[in-house]
């Protein structure tokens, strides 16, 4: 009887020990990719263009696919928000696979990628709060999240103000199909053009080439009116007015 009492412990104790094992084991190998970000709390102005920067490293010892969501998208009226990694997705889309799905591939061994969150803040005085998880799509249980906040500085582009400068604002939507806004701010009278550029540098469309009188202006540009069948990806739009030239970047997505 004491035998079997004995012999009864033993095991207990050997499979307690065996689960312990396999436990540790799990742990170490899930932890297989590292994921790091400059600053979790980004301010900008109405019309300006907010990114969070994220860097992955794969530290296992195989090549990875990882996935990256957007849990928590909680805006303020007027602003839109759009996943980058290799390419821009419209503001709608969710999530982001390193596979050729989303025109990528795994991550090598060793390998660091970029990936980025771009927060466009229009109309309104705000905070936005996002909660972005990245994880290993073949171990779902190795993941990371952050919790992020992009807010604007208390200034007013619209009403009440003494135009001292001129100014070329982020276009709204944006990422954009098919149609986006664009606002510039004249300080003087005088003509205003706003053209379009492929990342080439070749000139795509002119917006408008008129003269104004100081103000600030909204004008809509839809490629398709100007006959052009662009494809999703990155642009340029630039404003020339009495010698002053200001660039910004827009993005078509399908």
């Amino acid at each position: 009887m004491i035998n079997g009492i004995s012999m009864k412990s033993k095991q207990v104790y050997l499979y307690i020990v065996f689960l312990f094992l396999i436990s540790t084991s799990s742990s170490i190998s899930g932890q297989t990719f590292t994921a790091s970000i400059d600053n979790t709390t980004l301010t900008g102005a109405i019309g300006s263009e907010i990114v969070f920067d994220f860097h992955v490293e794969n530290v296992s010892n195989d090549t990875i696919s990882l996935y990256f969501l957007r849990k928590t998208n909680n805006l303020p009226e007027g602003w839109t928000s759009s996943l980058c990694f290799e390419r821009c997705l419209a503001p709608h889309i969710d999530s982001i696979v390193t596979n050729e799905q989303y025109g990528s591939s795994p991550i090598g061994i060793g390998e660091s990628r970029s990936f980025s969150l771009h927060v466009f803040p229009q109309s309104t005085e705000g905070d936005a709060n996002f909660e972005v998880k990245i994880a290993n799509v073949n171990n779902p249980d190795d993941y990371l999240t952050f919790d992020l906040v992009a807010t604007t500085t208390p200034t007013s582009v619209r009403e009440g103000k003494i135009l001292t400068s001129f100014k070329l604002y982020q276009n709204y939507p944006n990422p954009f199909n098919p149609s986006t806004k664009i606002s510039f701010e004249l300080s003087e009278n005088g003509n205003a053009k706003i053209s379009v550029y492929d990342l080439l540098g070749n000139e795509i469309s002119i917006i408008t080439d008129k003269y104004y009188s100081k103000g600030i202006y909204e004008i809509e540009f839809n490629p398709s009116a100007y006959g052009k069948n662009l494809s999703s990806g990155i642009y340029f739009y630039k404003l020339e007015s009495n010698n002053f030239v200001q660039v910004k970047k827009m993005i078509i997505g399908k």
